[in-house]
């Protein structure tokens, strides 16, 4: 799987996002926006960054075609922008 994405502040603690992830090898992708802005804010224990952000899937290539839905990401960030996403349970 690889993501490619850009990302544009809209705010002191909220971002707008799209991008596409890609399977495999040809054309198996599915490309995504943002739906409102996500949010950003420090984590209790001060060390990294903690977040949320719903995408909307806009539409899919090959095995992908007429794709749609939603995707509900949570996620932290370490001082050196690593980003890591953290798991529904």
């Amino acid at each position: 799987m690889k993501l490619k994405s850009g990302v544009t502040l809209a705010g002191k603690a909220t971002f707008q996002k799209l991008g596409t992830i890609a399977f495999g090898t040809g054309s198996h992708r599915l490309r995504f926006s943002k739906v409102g802005c996500g949010h950003f804010g420090i984590a209790p224990n001060a060390d990294c960054g903690h977040g949320v952000a719903n995408w909307r899937l806009g539409y899919g290539d090959s095995q992908f075609v007429g794709v749609s839905g939603m995707i509900v990401s949570r996620f932290i960030a370490s001082e050196v922008g690593q980003v890591t996403g953290i798991p529904y349970r």
